[in-house]
């Protein structure tokens, strides 16, 4: 763990346990506000750590930090020999005062989010631009015409001030059509376009595709501590102006990212308090963790999706083609092409797969905005009905021969017929920590396919890193006036109580993938995230927990609030207490559910954080 980073962690621990007090002390106050002692005031379970008393009440930190509890008068029956509730007792109040005490967490957060909320919209409240980034090929906005840069103002007629907004009220939503309100890059005018959700088996929820966040337009770079970037001699917050031997025509965001693809040194046009600096950064080879790897990925070259565009158009590109070389030269995956229409004006020789059959295509000669424009108008995804391979550098099948665009035809004597095929034959190799017998088919320009047989014992894979990127488009969404900010506290209050009501829908409607769901770790993770960007964002986030603590403590479990409220209500309908055998089964039941839930998201919480 970084030192630097204890004070973070330390915040963390008092943010939550500040959530934990505000919901326990509802329940305290109104209790005492009804004349109910209170016997115990505990943050956390389990052994205490740390305690004193006062009056009647000993207030307690304990060892375990996953809640806290409040122990009244009467919590386990009466204390009187008799039998008989005494006054002080909760058994002895009214409905109406019991409803009021089971309820006083739930009041409490969201309370705190009511007063909260308003303060930190008056302070500025750290957001990302409402702009999209790069819009993800193929996806329902690519396809509506969305482009990068443009400025989203509101989403189902709800006004946005962060563009993460945007995924999320499209989670939330499920299948259900999406609104957008859109200004295009550089336009004064505004567009509506609608849109249909999709479902996304690897986020696991309904999505319109990845919008952002956008760069920075001036491409300042924010550089990891201690990262061969910092040792380069790059500064956080360097302007980039772009870099040797890629195109100028792209921007620098576009720029870098072909650049570090190579994984080889990259030379950066770097400003500085106005002056231009060029500095050469290397990748380092980062220590090889996980499981045994063969190292090759499908190749990204099957088009999946067409926008139109007058040079696509007229070359005849069709859905479902494979792009395999373009001027003789190998393609896989988007970036080759890109680098391949900028190598030359052109006009370029694309050879495309076609139903099996091999078909030839011309681009004509293009400037680098129609090179670029054309390459936009074509979603590629990865051909995973296809057997051959781009190799990653310095994995275990480059070092044993494999080449990108090997046609893999046979592993271990047994025939490959897509991708998948691979992937599972690599795992029960690395299981077993054996070498893998590969027969392949290796193409060549204007000659007969070469075949071979290599053997490649999968390892555990290295990554390469530079440690710099350029940092996102942040601004502090500030409000100057406190009506607004009042009003904003509610509408935020309001909306992400929905949200979590959505979110629970989505699951049980199978529209969110219940592996969505976190516990403790994953809090703790998104709290050290908002810690280090500041105390405000990180105070939106405490309101964010205190409302889903809200939200799920109003539900009718047996054991949390929301299932003492339930049994209020039906004494109140009926005029007396609920059968207490009733009461214990309900219970039983009620510990069940908590335990497996508590149980499911820990699961979550290690796939995610731990096991990744």
């Amino acid at each position: 763990m970084d030192l630097s980073s204890i004070p973070q962690y330390i915040q963390v621990v008092l943010g939550i346990g500040l959530v934990i007090f505000v919901h326990e002390s509802g329940h305290f106050f109104a209790a005492r506000w009804c004349g109910v002692r209170v016997h115990v005031f505990s943050l956390g379970f389990g052994p205490r750590l740390m305690s004193w008393t006062r009056g009647h009440t000993t207030y307690q930190i304990a060892a375990v930090p996953l809640g806290g509890y409040v122990r009244m008068a009467g919590d386990e029956g009466s204390e009187s020999d008799g039998g008989e509730p005494e006054p002080w007792e909760l058994a002895a109040k009214s409905v109406p005062q019991r409803f009021l005490i089971y309820s006083g967490g739930v009041l409490s957060n969201v309370l705190f989010g009511l007063v909260v909320f308003p303060i930190l919209f008056l302070l500025g409240i750290p957001s990302f631009e409402p702009i999209t980034g790069q819009v993800e090929a193929g996806s329902p906005a690519w396809h509506a015409g969305v482009e990068p840069g443009s400025r989203v103002l509101q989403v189902n007629g709800r006004e946005i001030y962060d563009i993460t907004q945007v995924s999320s009220e499209v989670a939330y939503g499920g299948s259900d059509p999406v609104e957008l309100l859109l200004r295009p890059p550089g336009s004064e005018t505004t567009r509506r376009v609608l849109l249909e959700p999709r479902f996304d088996d690897q986020m696991g929820l309904f999505t319109i595709g990845r919008l952002g966040p956008a760069a920075d337009r001036a491409a300042p770079l924010f550089v990891a501590p201690g990262s061969q970037a910092e040792q380069a001699g790059v500064v956080d917050g360097d302007r980039l102006l772009g870099v040797t031997g890629v195109s100028a025509a792209l921007s620098p965001q576009r720029q870098l990212a072909l650049a570090m693809d190579t994984e080889e040194p990259i030379s950066l046009r770097l400003e500085r308090d106005g002056e231009e600096l060029l500095v050469q950064v290397e990748p380092r080879e980062l220590k090889a963790t996980g499981r045994p790897l063969l190292g090759v990925q499908p190749l990204v070259n099957l088009v999946t999706g067409l926008r139109a565009d007058q040079a696509a158009e007229a070359m005849g590109l069709e859905v479902g083609d494979r792009v395999l070389r373009i001027d003789g030269q190998s393609v896989d995956r988007t970036s080759d092409i890109l680098n391949l229409l900028f190598a030359s004006p052109g006009p370029h020789a694309w050879q495309v797969s076609r139903a099996g059959d091999a078909v030839a295509l011309s681009s004509p000669a293009l400037a680098p905005a129609a090179a670029l424009a054309l390459l936009d108008s074509i979603a590629f995804e990865a051909d995973m009905l296809g057997a051959r391979v781009a190799v990653l550098p310095r994995s275990a099948a480059d070092k044993a021969g494999l080449r990108s665009g090997d046609l893999l035809e046979k592993i271990d004597g047994t025939a490959v017929n897509e991708y998948d095929d691979i992937r599972q034959a690599a795992v029960l190799a690395g299981r077993q920590g054996r070498a893998m017998e590969i027969d392949i088919a290796r193409a060549r320009v204007g000659q007969a396919p070469e075949f071979l047989s290599l053997s490649v014992l999968p390892a555990a894979y290295a990554r390469s890193d530079y440690g710099l990127g350029i940092k996102a488009a942040r601004y502090d969404y500030t409000v100057s006036h406190v009506p607004r900010a009042l009003s904003l506290g509610v509408s935020s209050c309001y909306d992400m109580l929905r949200d979590v009501a959505r979110t629970l829908s989505g699951i049980l409607r199978q529209e969110v993938s219940e592996e969505n769901l976190g516990g403790i770790i994953t809090i703790g993770v998104i709290a050290k995230q908002t810690a280090d960007i500041g105390l405000v964002k990180f105070f939106w986030f405490l309101c964010l927990l205190s409302l889903n603590l809200a939200f799920l403590n109003v539900l009718p479990i047996p054991l949390l609030d929301g299932g003492h409220l339930f049994f209020l209500a039906v004494e109140g309908i009926k005029g007396s207490p609920v059968n207490e055998r009733i009461m214990s089964y309900s219970q039983l039941v009620g510990l069940v559910l908590i335990v497996s839930l508590f149980v499911f998201v820990i699961y979550n919480d290690l796939s995610m954080h731990v096991f990744n």
